[in-house]
């Protein structure tokens, strides 16, 4: 009667701390948000390639950055069919090269370059996926620390949005998608460290699903977007769109 006891109480703790630890993150969301009426969704929901974004302020001479292809742009081209602009597309992984070869990417309104988006300029080691079929190649940055080697690693050029930026001449971008497996954090921090002048930007974080990438490090990512002037506008799973408070 003792043993069940203590098991209930324990079990009733476990389920107060996970009731309290998923309020502290609904507050912690709240307290970021910021609410906007002009919000649509683009791109293939049922290949999880879809998002949503503020879209009252683009037209067809809108900067559009688009870092990591895979295997579906259907957002891209849903942007390139709504407002007719010029999206630069980035992925050098063999799945988006794959990709990017297929004729029904050949639109003028792509540009595509097969370089990585990162934190720095010069190379980037990438490890294959470990789902074939899903196609995302891992830059060595996001494994690090997690035991993880692979001898089938490639290496590829990569750039910086401040590095694109002045080979393009852009003095701003207007939307940043950014969904690069982990890489996430080395872009968001050079972009902050640089002050360029993004004015929305979606990403998709990857804590809890690479190995080696703590909630922690999104919170204090977030946090330092906000510090910045960055507020979220919309939240869908592990897709985050931000954009800056002052401009909304």
């Amino acid at each position: 009667m003792a043993f069940d006891h203590a098991l209930n109480s324990l079990k009733n703790l476990t389920s107060l701390g996970s009731l309290l630890g998923g309020l502290r993150h609904d507050l912690f969301y709240t307290f970021l948000h910021r609410g906007t009426s002009d919000l649509t969704d683009l791109g293939d929901p049922s290949e999880s390639c879809n998002w949503t974004i503020r879209t009252s302020r683009l037209d067809s001479q809108s900067v559009v950055y688009s870092a990591g292809v895979g295997r579906d742009i259907s957002f891209e081209h849903a942007l390139a069919d709504r407002f007719g602009m010029k999206i630069l597309l980035l992925d050098p992984s063999p799945t988006g090269l794959e990709t990017m070869r297929k004729s029904e990417h050949q639109r003028k309104e792509f540009e595509f370059m097969p370089v990585a988006l990162a934190g720095h300029e010069g190379e980037l080691s990438l490890s294959p996926p470990g789902n074939p079929e899903e196609g995302s190649w891992v830059s060595e940055t996001s494994l690090s620390g997690s035991g993880i080697a692979n001898a089938e690693m490639v290496t590829v050029k990569c750039e910086t949005v401040s590095s694109l930026m002045r080979k393009f001449g852009h003095t701003h971008v207007d939307l940043l998608k950014i969904d690069i497996e982990g890489a996430e954090y080395g872009v968001l921090e050079a972009i902050m460290e640089s002050g360029v002048h993004i004015h929305q930007i979606a990403v998709e974080f990857h804590h809890g699903v690479l190995p080696g990438i703590p909630r922690s490090l999104t919170i204090q990512t977030l946090i330092t977007l906000y510090r910045y002037g960055y507020r979220i506008v919309h939240k869908g799973g592990s897709n985050h769109t931000l954009y800056l408070a002052a401009e909304l």
